[in-house]
């Protein structure tokens, strides 16, 4: 997809020498700036969502889905992270693989010190 709007680019393609990419390396994106898990796209969501989030430190990072009862749902991603942006898709299943009932579903981000939750709504 044609990104409109700069601040969902993904990347920078710098062409050139050496020193054309040195005398430029200030104007790179460095790495975030603070640890954030943005809402859940799109939302509400049928079949598939996509959670993006910003890991500002390498540290240990869980993503993971609640039911409104605070059930464990699904682990869609445990491990390390680097610093930078990254994105997991969620298709509405449970860690057996199964399909969850449609409704009202919070993503959960904890990387190191931090933690943050997304309401997302899965309609049927």
């Amino acid at each position: 997809d044609f990104v409109t709007n700069e601040n969902e680019a993904r990347f920078v393609l710098l062409v050139g020498s050496d020193e054309f990419a040195d005398a430029r390396e200030d104007e790179l994106p460095g790495p975030p700036a603070r640890t954030f898990l943005h809402a859940n796209r799109p939302n509400p969501f049928n079949p598939v969502t996509i959670i993006r989030y910003e890991v500002a430190e390498t540290v240990p990072v869980a993503i993971r889905v609640y039911d409104v009862r605070g059930a464990h749902v699904r682990d869609l991603y445990v491990g390390n992270r680097q610093p930078g942006i990254y994105e997991v898709p969620w298709n509405a299943t449970n860690d057996g693989g199964q399909p969850v009932a449609w409704g009202i579903y919070f993503c959960r981000l904890t990387a190191g010190q931090v933690t943050e939750t997304r309401k997302m709504l899965l309609l049927k």
